[in-house]
């Protein structure tokens, strides 16, 4: 089984912010420290580089207008955090920290002021994690694609079961790396969309090579919906039946944008929402788990409106208590 890789699900087009308002806390929460601040902005400067070096281009020697060649940034002398604002409304990294999340280095939020509360809220209504960093979304494609997940340690049945699947299907894959390691595994047409522990990503993506995997963590943001209440919200946004549809589901919903104020221009920014099975616990066993990916230009305004649809802002802390085995 071949798939090829292609990028057209996740093309990323350079875009102004729109702003939201942000949910209002119950209770003031510190504001977070300054380290933790500037590991977010690392998570927004990826983003903004990229969009300056599709751009940047440089005259020829002597001045002329005609088009020169493309800036490399890393080889500029100065630092391009200075151009960036404090403050970009409508940035997903912006709404958390105003609704009071502490982040880990590596910008993942670890809580928003109370892990227990937001523990509770999953197990009893409803919680949305950003898995973004602790969590890598890859897509795979091309001949060797099945022989890089061999390589990188999936067990067998699930390879082949695996490669039974239609596009708009998926499943868990197992690995045996002696931690119980476990992937969603999506398969679409010409590829599969992956969302794995970042050890394991960072095997699969050395094993099948650039020309086989893509990482989209730079293009996309991994936002996961546990609780009881967790589909009946998804209606509410217009991401319908994905949970109530077998394991490894998924599916581009379009119609979630008809509820967010904003331009035609992001109509090409689809949700790709996935009934996901990677994760332990009793709450993800019991109602399973919704992973959305969504186009990092506009994660602020999905996030935003979930939010306000009820589901609770929680952290990795939490979603370590509740997805315990």
């Amino acid at each position: 089984m071949a798939f090829a890789v292609s990028s057209a699900t996740f093309a990323v087009v350079a875009s102004p912010r729109v702003a939201v308002a942000p949910r209002a806390r119950a209770a003031a929460v510190a504001s977070s420290s300054s380290s933790s601040s500037s590991s977010r902005r690392r998570r927004r400067r990826a983003s903004f580089s990229n969009d300056i070096r599709r751009s940047a281009a440089v005259a020829d020697a002597g001045g002329d207008d005609a088009p020169g060649e493309v800036v490399d940034l890393d080889d500029l002398d100065f630092d391009l955090d200075d151009l960036m604002p404090d403050t970009i409304m409508g940035d997903l990294e912006d709404l958390q920290e105003e609704l009071g999340a502490e982040f880990d280095d590596d910008g993942v939020p670890l809580n928003y002021g109370d892990a227990a509360l937001e523990a509770r809220a999953m197990r009893e209504r409803c919680g949305v994690v950003d898995r973004t960093g602790a969590w890598k979304l890859l897509r795979l494609g091309g001949p060797n694609a099945i022989d890089a997940l061999i390589a990188s340690g999936a067990a067998a049945k699930d390879v082949d079961a695996l490669k039974t699947l239609a596009p708009g299907q998926g499943a868990a894959v197992s690995f045996d790396r002696g931690d119980g390691s476990r992937a969603m595994c999506h398969v679409q047409d010409g590829g599969v969309l992956i969302i794995a522990p970042t050890s394991v990503a960072t095997t699969l993506l050395a094993a099948a090579g650039p020309d086989a995997a893509m990482d989209l963590a730079e293009q996309c943001v991994l936002l996961s919906i546990l609780g009881p209440k967790a589909s009946d919200m998804l209606s509410d946004v217009g991401i319908v039946g994905v949970l109530g549809m077998p394991p490894g589901t998924h599916a581009v919903f379009g119609a979630f944008y008809t509820l967010v104020p904003i331009r035609p221009r992001y109509d090409d920014r689809p949700v790709v929402a996935a009934h996901g099975t990677e994760l332990g616990g009793e709450v993800a066993r019991t109602h399973g788990v919704a992973n959305l990916v969504v186009d990092e230009g506009v994660a602020g305004m999905v996030w935003n409106v979930i939010v306000r649809k009820g589901a609770e802002p929680c952290g990795s802390q939490a979603l370590a208590e509740v997805t315990k085995s």
